[in-house]
């Protein structure tokens, strides 16, 4: 009976949703242009790599993909805005495999390993051709109705819709042209919910700003929602796994603070006036077992980060900035023996137009239950990019150990960012970075 409630619940919080997008729009075109502005936000990331595996260097791997969103706030009178990110993702080929897809049909007690190895096989056999830009996708990645209100020195934004829980530090942060897929591969996919965040103090003020963020969600089983990152798969009430409930049993919060600021000319307040941190945590609720088809043994995944950044001037010419993350995975995915943890660091240093950055990340699943050694995996990047206008052209390395195997990838990448429009004075940070 909870559950059947749950699903109720659900449904007329969707339908809710819609019905205020239809109003607010209606009534948006059906009063003056005055109040209502729209802010648009591109960006493209275009890439070409040469792939190498270590022990079969023969096996060289040429491919081109590419990651784009395009970001669309239309501001209204009162407060309230709609917010619209579309996402058209490409995953790279080659031996660059999740770090979970090997465990995704797991049962209970983990006793298909022998099979799973088998699949693999064959599956990554079959990845030895060149591909261009043929496995990309597109996919809604937020569309919510939003409301924000300033108080004094504070600010409260709500909203509900489709979004990406507030957890962890948003990859884009990353430097580098393979810094952003150090943690590409657990970040959590947009969800349907509601949230909010809280904002205490403003910019330049000693004590800095505070935020304060929470939501609580579903899977996406409307015609919009998809399995995960570069996937074309629809989620189904009956496909189980974790957050797919039909209600808002999952949730996410997060602290973070930045911009602080003071008077104080020293070591200690050079360091803080470029330092920001975030602490987050998300627990994702298992599949209704009495759904249909639904998956075996799935349990709650909790999820745990902190993560901190700083960046600051080092001369008029020259600025550094370097990000850490920790993330510990309990039950990822749903699967009963797949505790993995992730510890990633960049660093980047940018001269003129000149962007220096490198990074190493460290992946532990000594929680995964298999009988296959060396699990875990580590992963090396380095490039070096210049800008060109909106621009930027880049040249990098990437080194991804894992499975016992080790895999080089080598390439060139574009990106191009543009912006246009204007909000009223809103920041265009998003709820979901």
């Amino acid at each position: 009976m909870k559950n059947f409630y749950g699903r109720i619940s659900m449904k007329i919080f969707i339908k809710a949703v819609f019905v205020l997008f239809f109003t607010l729009g209606f009534v948006s075109s059906a009063s003056t242009q005055e109040g209502i502005s729209v802010f648009s936000h591109l960006d493209s990331r275009l890439h070409f790599d040469r792939v190498v595996d270590a022990e079969e260097k023969d096996a060289k791997i040429f491919e081109g993909y590419m990651d784009a969103h395009v970001l669309t706030e239309i501001f209204l009178p009162g407060g309230f805005f709609i917010g619209t990110e579309l996402l058209l993702e490409g995953e790279p080929s080659g031996h660059d495999h999740h770090h979970g897809d090997e465990h995704d049909d797991h049962d209970d007690g983990g006793n298909n390993d022998m099979d799973m190895d088998e699949e693999d096989h064959d599956e990554h056999a079959d990845e030895t051709d060149n591909s261009f830009f043929g496995n990309h996708h597109l996919a809604v990645e937020t569309l919510t109705l939003n409301f924000e209100r300033k108080i004094n020195n504070s600010k409260v934004l709500l909203y509900g819709g489709k979004f990406t829980p507030v957890v962890n530090l948003n990859s884009e942060t990353y430097p580098g042209i393979y810094g952003y897929r150090a943690t590409h591969e657990y970040e959590m996919p947009a969800r349907l919910g509601m949230g909010g965040r809280l904002v205490l103090g403003g910019e330049g003020s000693a004590t800095g700003r505070h935020f304060f963020d929470f939501s609580a969600f579903a899977a996406d089983t409307t015609l919009f929602g998809v399995e995960g990152h570069g996937s074309s798969e629809r989620v189904r009430r009956s496909s189980g796994g974790v957050s797919n409930t039909g209600d808002l049993s999952s949730f996410a919060f997060s602290i973070s603070a930045s911009d602080f600021y003071t008077l104080s000319d020293n070591f200690l307040a050079d360091f803080l006036e470029g330092f920001s941190y975030r602490l987050g945590y998300a627990k994702q609720a298992a599949a209704d077992k009495a759904a249909e088809d639904a998956e075996e043994g799935v349990r709650d995944e909790s999820r745990y980060t902190a993560s901190v950044r700083f960046m600051r001037p080092l001369t008029d010419s020259v600025s550094f900035q370097a990000i850490g993350e920790y993330m510990k995975i309990d039950k990822y995915e749903g699967q009963a023996a797949g505790d993995l943890s992730q510890t990633s660091a960049q660093v980047g240093l940018e001269r003129g137009k000149w962007l220096l950055a490198t990074g190493l990340s460290f992946i532990d699943k000594s929680g995964f239950e298999h009988d296959e050694d060396n699990l875990d995996g580590s992963v090396f990047n380095i490039s070096l990019e210049r800008k060109i206008g909106n621009s930027r052209l880049g040249i990098g390395y990437q080194r991804l150990k894992e499975h016992g195997e080790t895999t080089g990838r080598i390439g060139l990448s574009l990106t191009a960012t543009t912006e246009w429009g204007g909000g009223g004075g809103h920041d265009h940070s998003g709820h979901n970075h």
